[in-house]
């Protein structure tokens, strides 16, 4: 996964510079183009404010069809480059589909026949992977679909979700995983929730100590993720949001988790707030206030007991 990252990162980076290369060459070619062509039509037609008229207007219409031209051809390879990746990716995703399922299906009749618990157990933990797989397959393909359709939002119940999701994380490590969760139904992206909320357990378990703790509370409608981790230095807060940045820059991962977190929060409107201490932990704070499916008169009054 970090070599698929990585990668990404470094194709993302080369056709950022490629488009301000092709950017750069068409505005330093327009330029001269302009300049060449105001000295002759000065020379023709001498100095005057409907000869600079004109001579804008022309200017312009040259200038848009040479530019064009260029971006068209300049640019050509990093679309083709970019479709392929898609066509390339979306295969993938739907090869990946069926070794999957084909597991998931044999294992379970490897259960029916078995007795020894043991063996019980580990392919319980070979299901369970197999179906985070599937979630995850389930989740690229809907980015995709995203690019293409407007996703609309869903009503479901946070609880349900968080409670599935800290199952999977509880089985991965060894820091202690606790959790005091009220119901609580909103109107929101579900995948893109649980997206955000996963990054930020990750990081409480990454950036914690070997026994610390991670606690998700969920009570009047905020969300606070706690752990005894490393902390935040003050003069990061305001950065740690920005796509790529890592505090840590020998940390595993490529820095967009909390990209993604803030991202989710700024498309529904939720606030996202940060306390941190250097070595005794950190606690994000998601108040979803404006995804709470309630009548409007009963949101007002929560807002007002809430501030």
């Amino acid at each position: 996964m970090k070599i698929l990252e990585e990668l990404a990162i470094d194709l993302n980076s080369k056709k950022n510079i490629n488009q301000t290369l092709y950017i750069t060459l068409h505005f330093l070619i327009s330029i001269f183009i302009i300049i060449v062509f105001a000295f002759i039509w000065f020379k023709l037609f001498g100095l005057t404010p409907e000869n600079l008229f004109s001579l804008l207007i022309v200017s312009l219409f040259f200038s848009m069809i040479f530019g064009y031209f260029l971006a068209k051809k300049s640019l050509k390879p990093i679309f083709e480059t970019n479709e392929k990746l898609d066509t390339l990716l979306k295969e993938t995703l739907h090869e990946l589909n069926i070794p999957v399922s084909t597991i998931k299906a044999n294992v379970s009749m490897l259960k029916k026949n078995e007795l020894d618990l043991k063996k019980i157990e580990r392919l319980n933990r070979i299901e369970k992977a197999s179906s985070t797989l599937i979630k995850y397959y389930e989740r690229v393909d809907r980015v995709i679909k995203q690019e293409i359709f407007d996703i609309q939002k869903e009503y479901f119940n946070i609880k349900t979700v968080i409670e599935d999701e800290l199952k999977n994380f509880s089985q991965l490590t060894k820091l202690t995983i606790s959790h005091d969760i009220d119901n609580l139904t909103i109107f929101a992206d579900k995948i893109e929730f649980i997206k955000a909320f996963n990054n930020l357990i990750d990081n409480a378990i990454k950036y914690n100590f070997e026994n610390g703790f991670v606690k998700v509370e969920l009570k009047n409608g905020k969300l606070k993720i706690i752990d005894s981790g490393i902390g935040i230095s003050h003069d990061k807060i305001l950065l740690i949001f920005d796509r790529y940045f890592q505090e840590d820059k020998n940390a595993k991962g490529a820095g967009i988790g909390l990209s993604i977190v803030k991202e989710f929060c700024d498309n529904h409107k939720i606030q996202i707030s940060i306390k941190s201490k250097i070595n005794e932990g950190t606690i994000f704070i998601l108040d979803f206030i404006e995804c709470i499916v309630m009548p409007q008169e009963k949101k007002q009054l929560f807002t007002d007991i809430n501030t």
